[in-house]
């Protein structure tokens, strides 16, 4: 049971406080298709308010995409 992973796909106001909550237990991965998203994320912001700024910066968060 300790090698369970858990995806999430979509990073709105369902799908982050979702991600955020299983990474409490389980090895956890969230996607979003849009960058903005992402790169607001990154940075600490969360535009939707669901997870305040102070949290979002205890979790590890990175983008595949290298900007050019």
């Amino acid at each position: 049971m300790n090698n369970i992973r858990i995806a999430v796909i979509g990073l709105g106001y369902v799908g982050l406080p979702l991600a955020r909550l299983f990474s409490t237990k389980y090895q956890t991965i969230g996607f979003d298709i849009h960058q903005k998203r992402v790169d607001a994320l990154m940075v600490g912001n969360d535009d939707t308010l669901e997870i305040s700024n102070e949290v979002i910066h205890n979790y590890k968060i990175c983008s595949p995409i290298k900007h050019s």
